[in-house]
């Protein structure tokens, strides 16, 4: 008997629907594959650093350069991508998923930029911007003229006359003040820039990665923790960056310098850095700090000023400002260093926390004697 219009409907039905389904997902695949519209973002992509094609998904979905990734990890793979070099990647919207795996994976070949560090632990924003000026490969007026040019986008100290009566050599005091702080402005770290990269452009970098820095999500988590602020936090760090150089100590050293803050008692607020009246008085390498030195009326004189200075005393390391993010709690107010530190390497050298100003006396004092040996082998 044959088949009626009913029956052979009834057969073919599925398989239309099957083949129409078949197609939809294979067109949305293809879509998504070479995403004619991914590419959303027209603007320099940055990569400091070599790093995995699925890192760099991650990076340019968080920038907002693409809107999937998945389809592009899948076209990465088949196009034997696994790593991308770092340098400056030219992203407009016109692109597809191709493209712009074939722009990164180009990135080998670029030889118009430059890995900088920015120098960690300086007490001076001018040797910051030389080091900058030099990894840039600048010289002679170039050189001046972007050192010049950079650290005049932030605030300076310049001696303060009006207070150098009191003080043991000069006085600090910070002029332009509407401008961002150098030491409160940059992330220590290593940066891809192009060669031709104007003071400008090195400045507006800085200031978009400290941003970048900063918002994190545990960052974040412990300025709350320990109700301070991201300037606060610098402040600290730029102190326990010249007060130790162990770093399991450092976020122990940051905690005793929070208790002075919130809980005065037996210091009465006052920090008592030898570090920040180094920098008041200008004497930056001096190996003992006398009572000539913190008599300095100074801001920056933390012996005779209660609180935090008014802004870093130095260019801490981004490790240390994370230790002093993850300062753990405890009850010392007072530390010294060790006088076995005489016997170790320097990034050995740890103290010996206090509870009360009775402890940390005898402390200080064996200390004082152990210095004054090491001094008279070692003038």
């Amino acid at each position: 008997m044959a088949k009626g219009p009913s029956a052979w409907r009834k057969m073919f039905l599925p398989l239309g629907i099957a083949f129409f389904l078949i197609a939809v997902a294979l067109a949305y695949f293809a879509f998504i594959v070479w995403g004619g519209t991914n590419v959303v973002k027209d603007d320099v992509f940055i990569l400091d650093e070599m790093m995995s094609i699925e890192d760099v998904m991650d990076k340019l979905s968080k920038e907002g350069f693409v809107k999937h990734k998945k389809g592009m990890l899948w076209l990465a793979e088949q196009k034997k991508i696994k790593e991308v070099f770092p340098g400056y990647y030219s992203i407009d919207p016109s692109m597809n998923n191709n493209d712009l795996l074939n722009v990164l994976r180009q990135g080998k070949f670029q030889s118009n930029v430059v890995s900088v560090t920015v120098p960690e632990g300086k007490w001076r924003p001018e040797d910051v911007a030389v080091s900058i000026a030099h990894q840039l490969n600048l010289d002679g007026a170039a050189k001046n003229q972007f050192v010049s040019e950079l650290l005049g986008y932030f605030s300076s100290y310049k001696p303060n006359p009006s207070l150098s009566s009191n003080c043991a050599y000069t006085c600090i005091a910070e002029v332009d003040k509407e401008l961002p702080n150098f030491f409160e402005s940059i992330i220590p770290n290593t940066y891809s820039f192009e060669r031709t990269a104007t003071a400008e452009d090195v400045y507006g970098r800085l200031l978009d990665e400290q941003a970048i820095w900063w918002d994190s999500e545990f960052r974040v988590a412990n300025l709350n923790r320990l109700g301070l602020s991201p300037k606060d936090i610098v402040i600290i760090a730029s102190i326990v960056e010249k007060e130790t150089n162990y770093s399991e100590e450092k976020g122990d050293l940051a905690m005793v310098y929070i208790n002075r803050i919130a809980s005065p008692n037996e210091s009465a607020g006052y920090l008592q850095a030898d570090p920040t009246s180094k920098f008041a008085v200008g004497e930056l390498y001096l190996r003992r700090v006398t009572k000539k030195e913190t008599k300095c009326d100074c801001p920056f004189n933390t012996y005779k000023n209660k609180g935090l200075p008014p802004s870093p005393i130095c260019l801490p390391s981004k490790e240390t400002i994370d230790a002093v993010l993850n300062a753990p709690s405890h009850e010392f107010y007072f530390f010294c260093a060790d006088p076995a530190n005489f016997n170790l390497p320097r990034d050995q050298h740890k103290h010996i926390l206090s509870k009360s100003y009775e402890e940390h006396k005898v402390v200080a004092r064996a200390y004082q004697l152990a210095l004054d040996e090491y001094l008279r082998k070692n003038p």
